[in-house]
């Protein structure tokens, strides 16, 4: 029973392990922990000067975190972080009504800049920034601007391509209709050609006729 029991317990620790970890969202307290990690486990530190380009190990910084937040979601976060750590929710550090509104009106529009950008792209713009920036500050704020251009330059190829198929179906639309006018004309010349072709067989009766009138003397 000893054995079985130490089995049962094994198998539902293997299972709890393999079980994915439950995703925490954001909030000001995992915010000020991600900057801290940020800081923590880059190649900087507060009371030194920088060496060399910045590196952040961001597969650190997720692990510290926990709760499923992988290191392209921090990455992503990063870009409208507040590295002096006030990120909290009730808006310490600014405590006026028009201080948290321009934060939440930041992130916002921080979020919207960057809302839809592929993951490859904020992590290709963020390490381009922590390679050339010497300071973390400087270096989200080049990753910001790297992503926002990045998006930007997306959104008017997509954009481009949108009145480039807009300018084809209206063209298509155009040549659909000429089309048509050309097929109805096609079928009012039918239409006269068969007239042309009874009014001169008409023609030829009444010639006829008249021929045979005259050659009967009148009769």
């Amino acid at each position: 029973k000893e054995l079985m029991s130490v089995a049962a317990s094994a198998s539902a620790s293997k299972r709890k392990a393999e079980e994915p970890e439950e995703k925490l969202p954001w909030n000001g307290k995992r915010r000020n922990a991600l900057a801290a990690a940020v800081v923590k486990f880059s190649n900087l530190s507060e009371d030194s000067e920088p060496k060399g380009p910045v590196a952040v190990n961001w597969k650190a910084v997720a692990a510290k975190l926990g709760g499923g937040i992988t290191s392209a979601e921090c990455r992503a976060e990063f870009l409208s972080l507040r590295l002096d750590g006030g990120n909290d929710d009730d808006g310490t550090g600014d405590g006026s009504d028009g201080g948290k509104r321009r934060k939440r009106l930041k992130e916002e529009i921080l979020k919207e800049l960057v809302d839809g950008v592929q993951p490859e792209v904020i992590q290709a713009a963020t390490d381009a920034a922590l390679a050339t920036a010497s300071s973390l500050e400087e270096a989200q704020k080049a990753a910001t601007v790297g992503v926002i251009a990045a998006n930007a330059r997306k959104r008017a190829k997509e954009e481009e391509d949108a009145a480039s198929r807009i300018l084809m179906e209206i063209l298509d639309q155009r040549m659909f209709k000429l089309e048509n006018r050309v097929a109805l004309l096609d079928d009012v010349e039918g239409m006269l050609e068969a007239e042309r072709v009874a009014l001169e067989l008409e023609r030829r009766d009444l010639y006829t006729a008249r021929c045979r009138h005259w050659f009967g003397g009148g009769n």
